[in-house]
């Protein structure tokens, strides 16, 4: 298959393409190669294929966005494609083609796409291919030293964020509850710190390592291995809530999710921050979920948020156990 056109930017995780029009991003370890389909005019096109790197960005449609709905299809090598039975024609080589019916009676095959929802005024749209393609089958971790500098531990959870700390590389993840810090520092296995740019806030993600210690909500890690783990449901209702939210009740009163740290705000100010993960319980809630967990600092017992939902623009949840229904509006 022939690259198109259009590679816009390495370095895509500090930054999407600064360009008008439908652009793809592979913040993946692997090779995808993509097509799109869309309406054109009174017809339907599909186009493909476009190769991108991990780290790169291709613009796949160059110019303002004329429509609301595109779509997607994605593949590589023993990953698998979140893909929704929207049929499309394709070829195996670049393709350019008019129409989405009988592409068997034209000589070409069937690709199986996923619907882009744009929004009805947006001119430019990115995609994430960590949000529609996973491994097929977990790569098996590299070996873990038996306790060198702590208790083994392994655990999935949802990457953070890195810093530099005292010229060392500082990183986090949340897992377990609490958020879990490994630091660069020459104990580190090869792998630990081979992907972190790639991922972003609330990326899923399993490690392996030495636990050397443990706080109240926070525990120190020597990391032998970081790598991702396919996106279960959990991982995308966290994914969608990312960003600014703003109370429908009182537009002073808001709430900014950045990975699993919550800040709530008021008049802009941060009044109070807690830890959030999506879970199937919290405390004696078990039916109906999932359910967001949120800590705050110095609360022996998590607070717990049902029935959360996210359409569009707008998030609702129930407080519990009071049972008062919370509504926000996306601002971000």
């Amino acid at each position: 298959m022939s690259l198109r056109a259009f590679t816009l930017s390495l370095g895509l995780m500090a930054a999407g393409p600064a360009v008008a029009g439908l652009a793809v991003c592979n913040d993946t370890t692997e090779l995808h190669s993509v097509a799109i389909g869309y309406k054109s005019g009174e017809g339907w096109l599909s186009q493909g294929w476009w190769n991108i790197e991990p780290d790169q960005c291709v613009t796949v449609l160059a110019g303002d966005l004329v429509n609301r709905y595109y779509y997607l299809m994605a593949k590589a090598d023993e990953w698998s494609f979140d893909h929704e039975g929207i049929g499309f024609c394709i070829l195996a080589d670049v393709f350019d083609i008019a129409g989405d019916q009988d592409c068997s009676g034209r000589g070409y095959g069937q690709g199986q796409f996923l619907e882009l929802d744009t929004g009805k005024t947006e001119k430019d749209h990115v995609t994430y291919l960590a949000t529609v393609s996973r491994p097929t089958a977990p790569r098996e971790p590299a070996y873990v030293p038996p306790g060198k500098h702590g208790e083994p531990y392994s655990a999935a959870g949802n990457f953070q964020s890195c810093k530099t700390d005292r010229g060392q590389q500082v990183c986090s993840i949340f897992a377990d509850g609490v958020q879990i810090f490994f630091r660069q520092d020459g104990r580190e296995g090869e792998e630990a710190f081979a992907f972190v740019e790639r991922f972003r806030p609330g990326s899923p993600v399993i490690v392996h390592g030495d636990l050397e210690a443990i706080h109240d909500s926070t525990a120190d890690l020597v990391p032998y291995k970081l790598f991702a783990r396919g996106w279960e449901d959990a991982d995308d209702l966290l994914q969608d809530m990312q960003g600014q939210w703003q109370s429908r009740d009182d537009a002073a009163a808001g709430l900014t999710l950045t990975g699993s740290l919550l800040d709530l705000t008021y008049d802009t100010q941060v009044v109070d921050s807690a830890s959030i993960r999506v879970s199937a319980t919290c405390n004696d809630f078990s039916e109906g979920g999932p359910y967001l967990t949120v800590r705050f600092g110095g609360e022996p017992e998590a607070t717990c948020y049902g029935d959360v939902k996210i359409d569009g623009p707008f998030l609702n949840m129930i407080h519990l156990p009071r049972g008062n229904e919370l509504r926000y509006l996306r601002v971000d």
